[in-house]
């Protein structure tokens, strides 16, 4: 996807995430997704589903907006596939937030080339496990999952159709008495 086309896909994103009935459905949505009553199976089918159909390789989005953490290990395996000590990688290529967290120093990030990861076979546990929706429980992450939808191709397309396949059950779920 060109540079062009992704920035109007975001602001679409975007735009219709602010949309009031929008807003409200995901509010229902979302406190629906906190409850007991979500068939995990059937939202897991709809991430599997949307993964399988969308590349996130040809994106980047998270690349040039996220400041994912990093952990010992992906310190180790970067910093010995680049070649340089640890320190020097930590000093070189990394920063440590307000919680003493060590994350990537610049945004996009400097292993973005052209579009794509220069170091995806060794990316950073948080870039692999980004969106975070397959295989993980998502009534644990309600917040960040809707906040990617607002930049993520895959999470925004597994919101939509995941109330559309869940529309009867929300709508039981919010309306309880009739």
């Amino acid at each position: 996807m060109s540079d062009k086309k992704e920035e109007k896909f975001i602001e679409k994103i975007k735009l219709h995430s602010k949309n009031k009935s929008i807003e409200k459905e995901n509010m229902e949505f979302r406190k629906f997704l906190k409850s007991d009553e979500l068939d995990e199976e059937r939202f897991q089918k709809i991430v599997r589903e949307i993964t399988e159909k969308i590349d996130c390789k040809n994106c980047a989005n998270c690349c040039k907006a996220l400041n994912h953490v990093l952990n010992e290990d992906d310190i180790e395996r970067i910093s010995k596939h680049l070649d340089v000590t640890k320190e020097d990688f930590v000093s070189k290529y990394t920063l440590k937030n307000k919680d003493n967290e060590i994350h990537i120093r610049q945004m996009p990030c400097v292993f973005l080339a052209e579009n794509k990861c220069s170091k995806y076979d060794i990316r950073p546990e948080a870039c692999k496990e980004y969106p975070n929706l397959l295989g993980k429980d998502v009534t644990e992450r309600c917040l960040a999952f809707f906040n990617n939808a607002e930049m993520c191709q895959i999470a925004y397309n597994v919101l939509e159709n995941a109330k559309a396949e869940f529309l009867e059950d929300i709508y039981a779920f919010n309306n309880p008495y009739l």
